[in-house]
């Protein structure tokens, strides 16, 4: 079976659907150790084994995406500060 897809978009910072953090293997060999979750209800695949955040951003064109950043931007740095890699 083909890994899901997840691309290193910046340094330490991984991009990808929910299906590829499923896989925890895959996770493992991209040095991921926290997740960022964009949606309000996805499930915490691995909680043992990576530390998550949340953005509950709805799959809406009128969601409101501002007011999740800060609190986003606070977790990717929270992760890169401690040498994590983080898989959104």
């Amino acid at each position: 079976e083909r890994e899901a897809d997840a691309h290193e978009i910046a340094g330490g910072i991984s991009l990808g659907a929910a299906a590829a953090s499923k896989d925890k293997q895959a996770m493992r060999k991209r040095r991921i150790t926290h997740v960022l979750i964009c949606h309000p209800s996805i499930k915490e695949e691995h909680p043992q084994k990576f530390v998550y955040g949340r953005a509950p951003l709805l799959d809406d064109p009128c969601a409101n995406l501002l007011e999740l950043l800060p609190s986003a931007l606070a977790f990717l740095g929270e992760a890169r500060a401690s040498k994590g890699h983080v898989f959104v």
